[in-house]
């Protein structure tokens, strides 16, 4: 087992302990293809790489696309009814593509992508669904290019009607996903967000702000 406490990191099995110092990179290699690494409860198939640096300790969990996807999708769409099938399907070639693009546009020198809402949520093998299996498989090799490179197919449940580049994208990134000025996602029930106030609310609110 390995854990992090203390600023220190430590291995151990029943017979041995080790405590570590920074820096350290660790490579965890399963023996066989379905073995797989469990952290912080998630389980994770490919391989387990630890950085471990003076303040922080990275996980990095590395492995096919396929696979990962399998990870992805059940956290980024509903996978478990049937007539979302179309919905999965594309949401498969999405997160593929957008996958592929960071590969050849990685976060930094240590991974690729984050595994939240920064790129896309990834949650290892926590949860798996026969329609997202399925719809990973039926869409194998189906990638959204741009002159010839995967796009950066940035995508989002309810875009409340406008859709800009998000802060801290790329240059140019979206530069070929021209908007057409409809009021986009119409039938999302998050298309617009509702809160009730009080006027006395209101009025204490903007005497504070603008007094």
């Amino acid at each position: 087992s390995v854990s992090y406490r203390d600023g220190a990191l430590f291995l151990s099995n029943s017979q041995r302990y080790f405590e570590l110092d920074p820096p350290q990179t660790l490579i965890f290699k399963p023996e066989l293809p379905r073995d797989h690494f469990i952290w912080n409860d998630v389980p994770y198939y490919g391989e387990l790489l630890i950085h471990f640096r003076e303040d922080r300790v990275m996980i990095v969990n590395e492995l096919p696309v396929e696979t990962y996807l399998n990870g992805v999708l059940p956290f980024e769409i509903p996978t478990n009814q049937s007539e979302y099938q179309e919905a999965v399907l594309a949401q498969a070639i999405a997160a593929r593509s957008y996958a592929l693009y960071r590969l050849e546009n990685p976060v930094n020198e240590l991974y690729d992508a984050w595994a939240d809402e920064r790129d896309q949520i990834y949650k290892g093998d926590l949860q798996k669904t026969p329609l997202a299996e399925r719809a990973i498989s039926n869409t194998r090799g189906i990638v959204l290019v741009n002159q010839g490179s995967p796009a950066i197919a940035q995508y989002h449940s309810t875009c409340g009607g406008v859709l800009e580049a998000y802060i801290g994208s790329d240059p140019g990134g979206i530069a070929y996903d021209m908007t057409d000025n409809e009021y986009n996602c119409k039938v999302s029930p998050y298309y617009r967000w509702v809160e009730f106030r009080k006027v006395e609310t209101v009025l204490w609110n903007l005497s504070r702000e603008f007094e």
